[in-house]
């Protein structure tokens, strides 16, 4: 068997944004797949607590802005 080390773009912690609501969220798990690297997002909509698994291009570091 051959290790693989893997590079993610964001770190567990980190505040992004969801580039399609706009929404900051914070990384709460990082996951190598077969689709590729992916990303559990935690966020705040209004009053509910969204948590969903999202790739790098769905999300930018909210430094960027």
């Amino acid at each position: 068997m051959t290790m693989q080390i893997v590079q993610f773009n964001f770190r567990i912690g980190q505040k992004v944004k969801i580039k399609a609501s706009d929404s900051e969220g914070i990384v709460t798990a990082l996951l190598k797949g077969n689709d590729g690297c992916q990303y559990q997002v935690v966020w705040w909509d209004d009053v509910t607590r969204k948590c969903e698994w999202l790739f790098c291009f769905e999300l930018s570091d909210i430094n960027d802005h």
